[in-house]
């Protein structure tokens, strides 16, 4: 992945991290198909424990697919939306 590419996921997530406590979203829902996205801060804050790092950490998110989800519904992608991504560039 190009350093563009991945400085534009790492912003994706920072900015889907500081909009956490936004009311108006399911954080544990993905925004592209509404499928539970295993998000580790999510499921940290409704449980109260702690969690392993996420699973998206080591991830690389495709630029095309972070473009898909609006700031409005900026929650996290889940693993199935990332690897169809991935699978439809190949």
């Amino acid at each position: 992945m190009h350093t563009s590419s991945r400085k534009s996921a790492k912003n994706y997530a920072l900015t889907a991290y500081i909009a956490m406590d936004s009311p108006h979203l399911d954080w544990s829902k993905c925004p592209l198909c509404g499928k539970e996205n295993q998000c580790a801060l999510e499921i940290e804050k409704l449980t109260g424990q702690s969690q392993p790092p996420c699973w998206c950490v080591g991830q690389e998110f495709p630029q095309e697919l972070l473009e898909q989800v609006s700031v409005q519904k900026m929650a996290c992608i889940c693993l199935q939306c990332l690897n169809k991504s991935k699978d439809e560039r190949e």
